[in-house]
């Protein structure tokens, strides 16, 4: 996937499935329901890509973007990113990038497979470009980012 795609998919926040298909930036793929009756469903277009959405209007809430394995079975994005994002960012970077978060939790200790998390931040993303989206980075416990998250305020 090219990085402009991902800035479209970041525009797609808050639409229905059927106009974000509608633009083909990937294939078609089947919805997964995370357990039978969830609020939310979602698709894994691309590896180490995930859309979640509203299960009762398929609207999209969230891109979730995984930049580093963290345990086996792990998918990793390979596309191209925007370039204020990249494989191998820390907290530290973060925080020189964005400042300081609105909001954030501290490392906790998981279940097995997933194990010793660094915690996570939330920021707001371009309000320019992008209104009312915020932006999550999931850390590692080695505190390099896991994951990049955009979604709905």
């Amino acid at each position: 996937m090219k990085k402009d795609d991902i800035d479209k998919i970041v525009g797609f926040l808050g639409r229905p499935y059927a106009e974000l298909a509608a633009e083909n930036i990937f294939p078609e793929v089947e919805f997964i329901e995370v357990y039978p009756g969830s609020d939310s469903i979602y698709i894994l277009p691309e590896e180490g890509l995930g859309l979640d959405f509203v299960a009762e209007n398929k609207v999209l809430k969230a891109l979730h973007i995984t930049l580093k394995e963290t345990y086996e079975g792990t998918s990793v994005y390979k596309g191209e990113l925007p370039e204020i994002f990249f494989p191998g960012m820390d907290q530290e970077m973060v925080l020189d990038l964005f400042g300081e978060p609105v909001s954030s939790g501290a490392p906790v200790l998981m279940p097995v497979p997933i194990g010793q998390t660094g915690g996570w931040a939330f920021y707001v993303y371009d309000d320019e470009l992008f209104p009312g989206v915020l932006l999550q980075f999931q850390y590692a416990a080695d505190m390099q980012v896991k994951t990049v998250v955009f979604a709905l305020k």
